[in-house]
């Protein structure tokens, strides 16, 4: 199936993940506390539970999604498909490709992987071969990337179809997509945007230099 057909089929969950996301980042965001010890680790961890929390809720109120926590890690089934969820960088230039699926990362993340190119087997059965590489629609397994910090919140939001750590080239996704990312203004559109949100009383007062004029001298003021 083609990758933007497949995101219409997951709208039902994907836009009110995203939702989510969002409100998980600016709650997070909003009780980070320096002075209690609460640093980019807390964050993260934090935006880790929370978010997976988050993303329980919204596949268990959607009819016909459920979710789940096979060996601890987050699986959401819904449309022929398995989702997991993940935190992936500070903010929307953290790059995708740096996802890491082979020998870094978890048991869990590689299988996740591996299956996609049918490559899981049972204990009993003998391994074989697979040389025909899956085409889309056999990409069952989905990961979903979001990245944001306490100051901004959330940046950016993707989903992709991660290929084996074998099979990785330049990209471990055999397709990624935007769900969302941050639009940031420029400067003179912040400055512009600023300046019409304030009231007359409310721009800052001119900066008027006023020098001293020098007294006439006698001769100047006989004539």
């Amino acid at each position: 199936m083609d990758p933007l057909a497949l995101l219409e089929e997951l709208e039902p969950f994907t836009i009110p993940a995203v939702k989510e996301l969002h409100r998980v980042y600016d709650e997070n965001a909003a009780r980070f506390e320096p002075l209690l010890g609460d640093d980019a680790m807390t964050f993260g961890v934090n935006m880790y539970r929370n978010s997976w929390y988050t993303m329980e809720r919204v596949a268990d109120d959607l009819p016909g999604w459920t979710s789940a926590r096979p060996d601890g890690s987050l699986v959401i089934c819904g449309a022929g498909m398995r989702i997991h969820v993940y935190k992936h960088g500070q903010d929307e230039t953290d790059d995708p490709d740096n996802f890491r699926l082979d020998q870094q990362a978890s048991e869990t993340k590689r299988l996740i992987a591996a299956s996609n190119a049918g490559q899981l087997s049972f204990d009993l059965e003998p391994v074989v071969e697979v040389s025909v590489e899956p085409d889309e629609s056999d990409l069952r397994e989905l990961v979903i990337i979001h990245a944001g910090n306490r100051d901004d919140g959330c940046c950016s939001i993707r989903i992709g179809a991660p290929v084996p750590a074998d099979e990785v080239g330049s990209s471990p996704w055999r397709w990624i997509e935007e769900l969302w990312t941050i639009e940031r203004p420029t400067t003179e559109a912040t400055l512009l945007e600023r300046s019409e949100r304030l009231r007359h009383d409310e721009l800052p007062e001119p900066e008027v230099q006023v020098e001293a004029l020098d007294e006439p001298s006698s001769e100047e003021q006989s004539e």
